[in-house]
Parts: C-alpha cells; structure tokens; sequence
C-alpha cells in the first residue's frame, strides 16, 4: 500500500507545502487516514447504487435531477464552501486553480462525502487539499486498474485465440458455429450473443480497419498472421 500511496500525494502546484506519503508515512496524516476516506466513499457509491434501484430512490433522484443550480463563479463557489459548508481554503488562487482544472462537480461533488459531517458541514480541519488528494488517489488507482485489466484481456484474447486455431486450423467460420463451444442451458445465452457479435463485426466491420484489410485480401481469418 505503501508504495501505491506515494505518488499520489506529491507536492502539486501551488499546494506545495502538504504533507505527502512517503516510505516513512505522511508528515501530518498517515496512510490509514485517506485509506479510510477512501473506503468511505467507495461504500458511499454502493450504497447510492443499492438505494438508485429501489423505486422510492429512482423517484427521488429523478426529482433531484429536475432542480437546476444555478451558475456559480470560482470565487462563488469558494466562498460556499468556505463559509457555508466549512471547508477550510488558505489559498484562494489555488483552490481556484483547482476548480477550473477538474470543475466542481468532478472534484468536491465527486469526493466530499467521507469528509462531511451528519449536518452536511465539512468535518474540522478538512481542506481542500484532502479533498484533492483523495481524487488524485483515485485517478491513479482507476489508471493502475485499467492498465493491468487491458494486460490481462490481451493474454486472455491471445490464448483464447491460439486455442481456437490449434483445434480448426484455417477452419475459421468454426467461430460462428455454436456446436464448437460449450453449448449447453446455462452457456447457451452468452454464446448465441458471441456469435451474433462477431458475425455483425464480420459483416460490417467498418469500426475495425485491420479485419476490413483481412476479409478484402484473405477473406475469412487466418490464424497464425
């Protein structure tokens, strides 16, 4: 965890004075402190899920989602939350810097909620900072995840299709014959919407410009190129 937490909490911009994660731990707040906002808010987002698919919830939200905000400048929205909602802001160039790079509603409407208070109110001591630092968290995170998820569908893909090719050969429109899978009740569903997928891909594969090349100079697929 420790080596996942450092990078996010480099000094940024103007902010260059927070405290940030090292091998030794944060100079003001330690690893389990944003570890837990973090847990808070992602049981915040599955709560809102469970609650949007309850009929009171999508009413409600559908309610919620008819109020237009009216249009609020930075300096508008600072002192929201500076005086209305507590956050604490010491420089005001550059919370507004932050604004007008990841707006608001990315940045404090995406985030605050691990660090709110029952009433709504920012809990004591809570910056804009913190709130920064748990969105940079979860970028990189969602950036780490999505690097090794795509690494892992390419091997995945790779061995699928070895397989396949090992057993037909050149035989290629075995993959849109449904007797070739495992076709039994509980596949038969996903396999039928395979093979409806690639038989439209094969048909019309305008979004894929290398399957246009192969089908134009080879026909069906080949395996081994």
């Amino acid at each position: 965890m420790k080596g996942l937490l450092r990078e996010p909490f480099r000094h940024i911009g103007k902010f260059s004075e927070l405290p940030y994660i090292t091998k030794h731990g944060c100079a003001a707040r330690g690893e389990e402190y944003y570890a837990k906002a973090y847990r808070a808010r992602v049981e915040s987002r599955i709560r809102d899920s469970i609650y949007m698919h309850t009929v009171y919830g999508r009413k409600q939200m559908k309610e919620k989602k008819t109020k237009a905000k009216p249009f609020m400048t930075y300096e508008q929205q600072i002192h929201k939350l500076k005086n209305e909602k507590k956050l604490e802001i010491t420089d005001e160039d550059a919370a507004k810097d932050l604004l007008k790079k990841h707006s608001y509603f990315a940045l404090i409407s995406g985030y605050k909620q691990p660090f709110k208070d029952k009433k709504g109110f920012y809990k004591q001591h809570v910056s804009i900072e913190d709130i920064y630092k748990l969105y940079v968290f979860d970028d990189r995170l969602r950036a780490l995840v999505l690097q090794y998820t795509l690494k892992i569908e390419r091997h995945v893909k790779s061995l699928i299709s070895y397989s396949f090719c090992q057993a037909y050969g050149e035989e290629q429109q075995h993959y849109l014959n449904a007797t070739k899978y495992n076709y039994n009740a509980e596949n038969q569903e996903e396999i039928n919407e395979l093979i409806s997928r690639l038989t439209k891909i094969i048909t019309d594969p305008n979004n894929y410009p290398y399957i246009r090349h192969q089908k134009r100079n080879m026909g069906m697929f080949h395996c081994g190129l």
